[in-house]
């Protein structure tokens, strides 16, 4: 029984440290609107691309609202990759 509960505490701590992980870097991505901007110009992206600034940010947040952990949704309980592309086009 005392094995149980360890391994049962081992595990708490660990899906907690992942849990943590995972919520900081999607804070640390997608809470600063302005992080892509700032790098974008630090590397010449617009240049080498050739696109404009608003359209280059209109598509980082496209892709980075289809990215985000929040956007996806559960059909019948069940979640898998195609199902968040069909859910997310309507």
């Amino acid at each position: 029984m005392k094995v149980i509960h360890i391994l049962a505490s081992i595990f708490c701590v660990i899906a907690l440290l992942a849990v943590m992980l995972i919520s900081s870097v999607d804070i640390a991505v997608y809470g600063n609107k302005g992080y892509f901007q700032k790098e974008y110009q630090k590397y010449g992206v617009l240049k080498s691309i050739n696109i404009n600034e608003k359209d280059l940010l209109y598509v980082t947040e496209e892709m980075m609202s289809y990215y985000s952990i929040s956007t996806f949704k559960f059909v019948n309980g069940f979640c898998p990759c195609y199902t968040v592309i069909c859910v997310n086009k309507r």
